[in-house]
C-alpha cells in the first residue's frame, strides 16, 4: 500500500516535469564545464631578479587546465616606463625593418626574432623561444612552465623600465604581464 502511494507521487506529472527540468540542466551545467575548461586563459608570471652584475628575468606560462594549449608565441619588450607600448614596439622594430608599422599588441603574433634585439639603450626585445618553438614545449597542459633570461645592463641607460611579458596562444588576444626594471 505505501508503495502504490509512493508510486502515485514519483509518477505525477509535475514530478516528472521537474526530473527533466534538473536532467537537462545537470547536462547544460556540464557542457559549459567543458567548454570553460576549453577556453580558459593560461596565467603568466614575470619577475625580475637585480644585481649588482646582471639581470634576469622569470617567466612563467601556467595552464591550470588538462585541455592542452600550443603557444604561438612569446616576446619580452623592454622600454621606458612611462612610454606607451605601441609607439615603443614601432621604435623597436622599425631599425630592423622587420615588422610593418604595428597599430596594436595582437600585430606581433608572427613576430618572432632569432636574437634579442637592443634598441637606442632604451629598448629591447627578446624573443623566448622556449615557450613556443615546438622543441621543448608543443602543448601546456595542467602544468606550469618557466623560462629565464638574461638581460644586457649595458645596453640602457639608467632609469625605470617597464619590462612586459606577452604570450599569443591560438586565436585568443595576447596576455600579458608586467614587472618594473629600475637600472642605475
Amino acid at each position: 500500500m505505501i508503495l502504490l502511494e509512493l508510486n502515485k507521487i514519483l509518477t505525477n506529472p509535475i514530478i516528472e516535469i521537474l526530473k527533466l527540468i534538473g536532467g537537462l540542466a545537470g547536462i547544460a551545467a556540464l557542457i559549459w564545464k567543458f567548454y570553460d575548461i576549453r577556453k580558459r586563459y593560461i596565467k603568466l608570471k614575470i619577475a625580475i631578479n637585480h644585481t649588482e652584475k646582471t639581470i634576469s628575468i622569470l617567466t612563467a606560462v601556467e595552464n591550470p587546465t588538462s585541455s592542452p594549449k600550443k603557444i604561438d608565441n612569446a616576446l619580452l619588450i623592454i622600454s621606458p616606463e612611462e612610454e606607451d607600448i605601441v609607439p615603443a614596439i614601432n621604435s623597436i622594430t622599425q631599425v630592423k625593418k622587420e615588422v610593418p608599422e604595428i597599430k596594436s599588441i595582437t600585430d606581433l603574433k608572427n613576430y618572432k626574432p632569432t636574437e634579442k634585439l637592443y634598441v637606442d639603450n632604451r629598448y629591447a626585445i627578446l624573443p623566448l623561444k622556449y615557450f613556443y618553438s615546438g622543441v621543448e614545449n608543443v602543448h601546456i597542459a595542467d602544468e606550469s612552465i618557466t623560462y629565464r633570461s638574461s638581460l644586457d645592463k649595458s645596453k640602457f641607460n639608467s632609469g625605470n623600465y617597464s619590462v612586459r611579458f606577452y604570450v599569443y596562444c591560438g586565436g585568443r588576444y595576447p596576455r600579458s604581464s608586467q614587472d618594473l626594471l629600475t637600472i642605475y
